[in-house]
Formats: structure tokens, sequence, C-alpha cells
């Protein structure tokens, strides 16, 4: 995935905190090189409140790359980087989806659960968790570019294991009893009979027969 480093902070949290730029580009660029994914660009408002994007000339360079399609995942060490004001992350989220970017938090892993809690405490109205948008948060898989919502599985269907070439095994074939919540995967959302998205916890590896993510074997997954 493309992915775009966003960072902020305003000139009284770098005063009180020492939450700088750099400190923050640091390491976001170290969890890209983990996560494997392509580095895109930094985006970058210094000494910008966070309480609207109107006036941030970085975020607004970022939309447009988003709406170009250079841009397909955004990450931020926090969800506030982004912005503190609760109707401007939920736009930010139709924008995303509109655009099937990913959205994802160095600090708040489960960024769709995050999400719908930075705004309810943040507004303290319940209707805005009903909003459609954040029931629609979800990222989007590095190798097929499927948006990891229910029953949306990964289109790879085979995976190079050890030079040989294996197809992969569906979910709810596993030797292993993983966990499926209504016939969905609890960790990627495939849904039963479709391909994990890479990196699931619940992918079986089909040449040794252990959970995919942990086993021994040289894998090899060509995107799409």
């Amino acid at each position: 995935m493309k992915t775009a480093v966003y960072v902020r902070v305003s000139t009284d949290e770098q005063a009180k905190e020492g939450f700088s730029t750099k400190a923050q580009i640091e390491k976001l660029k170290n969890y890209i090189q983990i996560k494997d994914w392509e580095f895109y660009k930094v985006y970058a408002d210094e000494g910008i409140s966070g309480k609207n994007i109107t006036d941030r000339p970085a975020i607004n360079e970022l939309l447009e790359d988003i709406n170009s399609g250079l841009v397909n995942n955004v990450l931020v060490y926090k969800i506030d980087r982004l912005t503190r004001n609760e109707k401007d992350l939920i736009d930010l989220m139709d924008i995303f989806r509109e655009h099937n970017c990913a959205f994802n938090s160095l600090m708040e892993s489960d960024t769709r659960t995050e999400v719908r809690k930075f705004i309810f405490e943040n507004e303290g109205k319940t209707e805005f968790l009903g909003h459609s948008s954040l029931d629609k948060v979800y990222s989007v898989c590095k190798d097929c570019h499927q948006e990891k919502a229910p029953t949306k599985g990964c289109l790879v269907e085979e995976l190079e294991i050890n030079g040989k070439v294996y197809k992969r095994i569906p979910a709810g074939y596993e030797e292993i009893p993983f966990i499926y919540e209504d016939g969905i995967c609890h960790d990627c959302n495939a849904g039963f009979g479709q391909y994990h998205h890479c990196g699931c916890d619940c992918e079986e590896c089909p040449a040794c027969h252990e959970q995919l993510i942990g086993c021994d074997c040289e894998i090899e997954i060509e995107a799409i």
C-alpha cells in the first residue's frame, strides 16, 4: 500500500510535551518498514491546531493526493494528530472510504473502535456512533487491495511456499479450530469459504498446517 505519513503538532503541545513532528515521523517510518508497506510521503502541519482542517496546508495536500489515487493508506501517530474535531473526523472517514484509502494509527491498533470512541468522548452525543461511515472504517489488504469488510475475502488464491505453489486454505476449512463469529473470521472479516487477508492470525499454512503467520515456512505472496 502506498502509505502517507501525516504528522501534526501545535506550538503549545510541543512546548509542553516535546511531542515533535520529527519524533512522530521516525516512529511512523519504522512502523511502515515493519508492516512492509510502501512509503509514499510525509505530510506535516507544524505549529498548527487540530481544531479544523481548513487552515492546514499539509492535510489538504494529502486529501488532494488521495483524490488523485497517489495514496491508499494514511498512517498517523494518534487519531488526534489527524484532527481534534469530531465532525472533521467523520468527514475524513467518508473521504477515505470513498477513495478506498485505509487509515491506521500507530498508538491505536483497533482504528475503527478508537474512531468511534474518539467521537463519543469529544462530542458526547450517541447519534454519531450510528453514522454509516464509522460502521465502514476498515483497513485494506496490502496484497489484493480488497477492503477488509465483512465477507470480503482476499483475492490472492495461491501462495509460493518453500519454492512450491499451494492453493490457500479457505476460512472455515482449517484443521486448527480458529474462532469465527457469525461465520466471519474475527481477525480479518473473511467469510466461510473465502481466503484470509495477508497477516491474518487465523490462516493455516497449506504446507505444514500450522498457523501461517507463525510457521517456519518460506512464503512468497504475489500481490495483485
